[in-house]
């Protein structure tokens, strides 16, 4: 949630245990000027039932914004031309950071004090021609039922990049030998995005929706228009 620092890129991930879908249709992710993101991914391929285009197939996407100065989560339905907006409580995304120095540190510091875990720093090493910051983080996790010491390993290597302020690369691993999940940004655009891209289409059907801080008794009811 950086102001002051957009870009555009995609998530790409490698395992051959994912579906196709996953492998074949990497996850566009865009940052503005005012630190709002906007995460893009491949639904399924769905027939148009009416209106403009039916009878036709097209993508449906699943589009994601996270607004950090109005505290708001907008999702985007393509197909059924609708949008959800859950206004958050004033939690994490209401106190943007200031400046992009800090995201890289919180989240390593915060992998170094977890539980039933241990953590390495692994130095700097360049990535796309991005300085990148490494730990790796060996989460102890208890099988359920089991004895105490049935423990399996899962070890989590992040780069984190401090200019961007976001991952680069992160691969994780199990102790029994399954194939590792690698998760990388890629093609890394240092642009502002279209404005558009963080709009809501005007011909959407909208819902509003007020998420409450996890210790109020109960959430407001939702909202439509």
């Amino acid at each position: 949630m950086t102001p002051n620092n957009p870009f555009h890129g995609v998530l790409a991930m490698t395992n051959s245990k994912l579906p196709s879908a996953f492998l074949e249709h990497p996850v566009e992710i865009s940052r503005d000027q005012d630190g709002r993101v906007r995460v893009d991914r491949f639904v399924s391929d769905v027939q148009v039932q009416s209106g403009p285009g039916a009878g036709t197939e097209t993508e449906e996407r699943a589009v994601t914004i996270y607004d950090p100065l109005k505290c708001e989560a907008i999702q985007l339905n393509n197909v059924s031309r609708s949008a959800s907006i859950s206004h958050l409580w004033a939690g994490p995304l209401a106190h943007p950071r200031p400046a992009a120095v800090e995201t890289c540190g919180a989240e390593f510091d915060g992998k170094a004090h977890m539980k039933d875990a241990t953590s390495e720093d692994l130095g700097h090493q360049t990535i796309d021609g991005f300085d990148a910051i490494g730990v790796r983080t060996t989460m102890h996790l208890h099988l359920a039922d089991a004895a105490p010491q049935a423990v399996i390993d899962r070890v989590t290597e992040t780069w984190c990049s401090p200019d961007l302020q976001v991952d680069l690369l992160q691969v994780t691993a199990w102790a029994t030998g399954a194939e590792a999940m690698t998760v990388s940004l890629t093609g890394i655009q240092r642009a502002e995005p279209d404005p558009a891209l963080f709009e809501i289409p005007s011909d959407y059907t909208v819902s509003e929706t007020v998420v409450s801080h996890p210790l109020a008794s109960a959430a407001p009811p939702a909202l439509s228009h």
